[in-house]
């Protein structure tokens, strides 16, 4: 009976995201999910909570999500059919997986339960290699609302030339959906400042969650 209590991912040491590099982005990437060290039993009556190697749901009206942040919702069937397989998944679960485009709420936490154990557990390497496609991605988009926003900045600091964290945290937001990027891009294009991005996250976040303040303890 101890030996089972052992093996119980209740009693697994877990991280987030310690033993996994990625090349860029890590801060999202430590913040999008936890890891385990062994193996894990994720579809069980009560999954692990923020497990991220299994499809899971974050509720609301989020999508079907794999891995660290890869989120189906606004993405076509072949995009995540792409993606999948170019991370090294198996064609049967690239297959399924792409069924889940455009799905969200409820729709997204039914596709979790029924077809979430048949895709199973993807490897710690296919996890980095979405998460970098995605982040690659992501990179184009943050640097496009960067350069919208602030379009009416004099002498806007060019985006090549924003402080390395900041730029982490502008894209970490976007991640997660940010209502004031225009106001936030502004502020960046005026000098890449720390502190005042500090005291914007601050000022114009719902609460201050623990995501919010490890964005705040990141950049000091």
């Amino acid at each position: 009976m101890d030996a089972l209590k052992a093996m119980s991912p209740d009693n697994q040491p877990h991280h987030a995201g310690s033993l996994l590099r990625v090349s860029q982005g890590q801060f999202t990437f430590d913040n999008e999910g936890l890891d385990y060290s062994t193996a894990t039993v994720p579809f069980r009556a009560t999954p692990t909570l923020w497990f991220s190697r299994v499809l899971h749901w974050h509720g609301g009206n989020s999508g079907v999500t794999l891995g660290r942040g890869f989120d189906m919702k606004l993405r076509s069937t072949g995009e995540i059919h792409s993606m999948l397989r170019q991370a090294g998944l198996e064609e049967h679960k690239a297959v399924i997986c792409s069924r889940a485009a455009g799905l969200s709420g409820r729709a997204a936490q039914q596709f979790v339960t029924v077809f979430g154990p048949m895709v199973g557990e993807i490897t710690h390497q296919q996890q980095i290699q979405l998460f970098e496609m995605a982040w690659h991605t992501k990179i184009h988009y943050a640097r496009g609302v960067y350069l919208r926003h602030s379009a009416d900045i004099a002498q806007r600091l060019p985006w090549e030339q924003i402080d390395g964290k900041i730029k982490d945290i502008f894209i970490d937001t976007l991640y997660q959906g940010n209502r004031n990027a225009g106001i936030m891009a502004k502020i960046i294009a005026q000098g890449s400042n720390r502190e005042k991005i500090i005291q914007h996250l601050k000022d114009n976040y719902y609460q201050m969650n623990a995501r919010n303040r490890a964005r705040v303890e990141y950049l000091k």
